[in-house]
């Protein structure tokens, strides 16, 4: 379990360091973003079932971005499993894609705990965990791999503490 963990966390640094180096630029392509995003909904949602939890979506039919696959599904999956971990049993997840003025606004909105506003910036620092998921799963990479990923991009993301939950709006400019 030890080794395991230990990869899990090389890889995803290797994913990181790759990524903010620009190499992962050269496999840009015209990708539907709408696509990507309703992949990794359909993967997570037996996941947010066994926690009793509804995962809805809305999307527009088609979002052509230039992008990388793989790593804009990683980052999606990345966001929509963080809202399932976090949200209550019972819950509601919603997932948007819109579009907006030059790209495409991905927004998950959950009913979880949020995070304290004097540490949102920081859950994007590598290996940075809050002090109450310390004994959750996970290494405190997941938000500085999907900020890795929208800095290639040419997007942005933000967080938002909503009265109950919290929100990720995370822009994809179109071509």
């Amino acid at each position: 379990a030890e080794t395991k963990s230990i990869l899990e966390i090389f890889n995803a640094l290797l994913r990181i360091a790759g990524i903010e180096s620009g190499k992962a630029s050269n496999s840009f392509s015209e990708v539907d973003f709408a696509a990507i995003c309703l992949d990794a909904i359909e993967l997570l949602q037996l996941t947010a079932e066994s926690r009793n939890l509804s995962l809805d979506y809305v999307f527009d039919e088609s979002a052509k971005v230039n992008g990388d696959r793989n790593l804009l599904f990683q980052a999606v999956t990345n966001i929509i499993e963080n809202a399932i971990k976090y949200s209550p049993a019972g819950g509601n997840i919603s997932v948007m894609l819109k579009h907006v003025d030059k790209g495409y606004t991905f927004t998950v909105t959950d009913k979880g705990p949020g995070i304290p506003e004097d540490e949102i910036g920081n859950v994007f620092e590598r290996f940075y965990r809050l002090e109450g998921h310390r004994g959750t799963d996970g290494h405190g990479l997941g938000l500085s791999l999907v900020q890795a990923v929208v800095d290639l991009h040419g997007g942005a993301i933000w967080l938002r503490n909503l009265d109950i939950g919290l929100q990720v709006d995370v822009f994809i400019p179109s071509f």
